[in-house]
Order: C-alpha cells, then sequence, then structure tokens
C-alpha cells in the first residue's frame, strides 16, 4: 500500500434536490471501504469522490440507488 496516494473521481447523480440530499450521499460514500471524502453538489448533480483505491463503478452506483437516485455514471 502505498501511503498519500489519493484517486479522484467525478460521477452524475440526478434526484439530489437539495442540501440535505447532498448530505445523504455524501455520508453513504463515506461509508464505502477507502472513501476518504466526498462532496455533493446537488445543483450540479456532480458528486466528487477521493479515495485511497479505485473504485470499482458499480459500488458507487449500488449506493446512490440504495438512496433513491438516479446514478449517470462517471464524469469525463
Amino acid at each position: 500500500m502505498i501511503f498519500g496516494k489519493r484517486i479522484t473521481a467525478t460521477y452524475s447523480v440526478e434526484g439530489m434536490m437539495c442540501g440535505k440530499c447532498a448530505s445523504r450521499v455524501e455520508n453513504a460514500l463515506l461509508g464505502v471501504q477507502g472513501v476518504k471524502k466526498v462532496t455533493a453538489d446537488f445543483q450540479t448533480g456532480n458528486v466528487l469522490v477521493v479515495s485511497v483505491r479505485a473504485l470499482e463503478e458499480n459500488e458507487v452506483k449500488t449506493v446512490i440507488e440504495g438512496l433513491g437516485y438516479a446514478f449517470k455514471g462517471i464524469v469525463k
């Protein structure tokens, strides 16, 4: 394991309507192994995830959809 290495990915999520929605997404994704920081923006629908390992897109999708939001994939 390389200490200090961080991987950043931005995902598109539909259905977040307010700050509380964004907080729910952030808190849920912080529960994923290896995730260190999450910033969700309900206005843009973007969710920035910083982790110490590469996340499988399906891991993120499962969490997002489990909250009732639509996962649209990685923002390129």
